[in-house]
């Protein structure tokens, strides 16, 4: 079996188990009206999506939220996929928001994908040996649809 296929499998069952957590969340957020402005989308669906805004020493968008009242700040990409998908994890839920394209200041949802602290290492492991995730994804994203074991459609 090749490496890609082998990723290929992995990712379907991360994603579908992302469908899953993000079906089960209750956050409310209100995000900045400016949010959406900040991010350059205009390379297309499947390219990088650049945050504009201010960045961290890492490279990561700084964007802030409000949640019961108050502002709090937060990574533009972690906003981002909430947005996409209505999932946001506080403090240390064992959850991250990963880049599948191993670009910081990315804000594409498409490169975007909640998994843990080890399923993010998965990720950096695949790109050292040369596979590009968000191939892989958007073959699966436009493929038939992959039932995946133990986890309902």
């Amino acid at each position: 079996m090749r490496l890609s296929e082998s990723a290929r499998g992995v990712l379907a069952s991360q994603i579908a188990f992302a469908r899953v957590l993000s079906s089960r969340c209750l956050s409310r957020l209100k995000v900045h009206r400016d949010f959406d402005r900040q991010i350059d989308g205009s390379t297309g669906d499947w390219a990088c999506w650049l945050w504009k805004g201010r960045r961290d020493a890492r490279g990561y968008g700084l964007a802030r939220v409000w949640h019961q009242g108050g502002g709090v700040a937060a990574n533009a990409h972690r906003v981002a996929y909430y947005k996409a998908t209505g999932f946001w994890h506080w403090g240390r839920s064992g959850y991250v928001i990963r880049h599948l394209c191993h670009n910081p200041a990315c804000c594409n949802p498409n490169h975007l994908l909640v998994g843990t602290r080890g399923e993010n290492a998965w990720d950096d492991y695949m790109r050292q040996m040369g596979v590009d995730l968000v191939a892989v994804r958007r073959e699966l994203e436009r493929g038939p649809f992959l039932p995946v074991a133990g986890v309902a459609a």
